[in-house]
């Protein structure tokens, strides 16, 4: 893949970006290219490298026993 370099922008929490540099450093990656070798998977494979899961949390209240406050990530 020799093609030319395009930046991205994308916004993320700064703790979260915080400790993952952290721990890619840690491995020899960096965000750039560990973000390049999970797009090279995804192109790869056709498919996400992992199954997304969601933290769901389920709020029960007595007046309102349907109201449910989701959490992803």
């Amino acid at each position: 893949m020799n093609s030319k370099k395009v930046n991205i922008n994308m916004k993320i929490d700064a703790e979260l970006k915080k400790n993952a540099e952290v721990l890619l450093k840690n491995m020899g990656l960096t965000l750039t290219s560990s973000f390049n070798i999970l797009l090279k998977e995804i192109v790869r494979t056709g498919h996400y490298p992992f199954v997304p899961t969601a933290s769901i949390s389920i709020k029960k209240n007595e007046k309102q026993e349907n109201d449910k406050q989701i959490s992803l990530f």
